[in-house]
């Protein structure tokens, strides 16, 4: 539900509630060798996961050309299925073997604010956005963590053609199942022009970086541990190069020449 308090000022309140449903996979009985030194199994009394989700969002159009928004939500996995590690023998070979269980609880309370303006005529756009995560895991494998996140972009349009800059800040998290992960910063500075179904741009990403190290997890459970850190040329610097053009089949299309926060270029027929 919502209210309009006025033509600025807007307030947005919404819930849920709902089950996670199991996988056939989870509720297997079988157990499945992965490797040398690891095995899955199921479980088969396995039932869903309740769900609770709670938001409030208000946004203020201070002007034509600014906008800004802040939100809180709230959301909560009641006794969510976790992953259990149990040393076993398996054909005369110790290994360890993975099962589930439903245990304790999971809750995330993001809140932050967020922030749009424009000038010379709405070519020059710029936004960005900040908030705040706390995030808390109850029962066998505990643990809780604060998190600060940042992201802005730059966009300016000149007739057909545009200039944008992206940016993500580094970023700490954590989930039900990881109970820390860390991305590295990306940003990306690109240019572009279209017109008549017709799109051309290029993008430097991670322009400034030569290191190829990506995501990093940290999972820790009863007798298990696990960090894994990847790597990957996809990490490091690179140049996208794009060129797309709409077919109307001569029905009306609705075109985006502009970059969205990926700076990817959209169309779309229009029935």
């Amino acid at each position: 539900m919502g209210y309009n308090f006025s033509n600025r000022h807007q307030l947005t309140l919404s819930s849920e509630m709902s089950h996670w449903t199991v996988g056939v996979a989870q509720r297997s009985p079988n157990i499945v060798v992965s490797n040398l030194l690891d095995a899955i199994t199921g479980n088969p009394s396995l039932t869903p996961t309740l769900y609770n989700n709670v938001r409030a969002n208000y946004q203020w159009n201070v002007c034509s050309d600014l906008y800004l928004t802040a939100f809180c939500r709230y959301n909560r996995w009641t006794k969510p299925i976790g992953e259990v590690y149990t040393p076993v023998v398996i054909d005369g070979r110790e290994m360890m073997l993975q099962s589930l269980e439903k245990d304790g609880y999971y809750a995330e309370l993001t809140y932050g604010m967020s922030g749009s303006v424009s000038f010379f005529d709405r070519s020059l756009n710029c936004w960005a956005n900040l908030y705040g995560e706390y995030d808390r895991r109850g029962g066998k494998n505990r643990y809780s963590g604060n998190f600060v996140r940042f992201n802005a972009g730059v966009n300016y349009y000149l007739g057909n053609f545009y200039l944008a800059l992206y940016y993500n800040a580094p970023r700490h998290s954590m989930s039900k199942s990881v109970r820390m992960m860390k991305s590295p910063s990306y940003y990306q500075l690109g240019a572009g022009w279209g017109a008549r179904g017709l799109n051309v741009s290029v993008t430097a990403v991670n322009f400034l970086r030569t290191s190829t190290r990506g995501i990093y997890r940290e999972c820790i459970y009863g007798n298990f541990s696990q960090w894994v850190q990847n790597y990957g040329r996809i990490n490091s610097w690179g140049i996208n190069f794009r060129i797309s053009y709409s077919i109307s089949y001569g029905r009306k299309v609705k075109q985006d020449n502009g970059p969205g926060s990926t700076g990817e270029l959209g169309s779309g027929i229009l029935r």
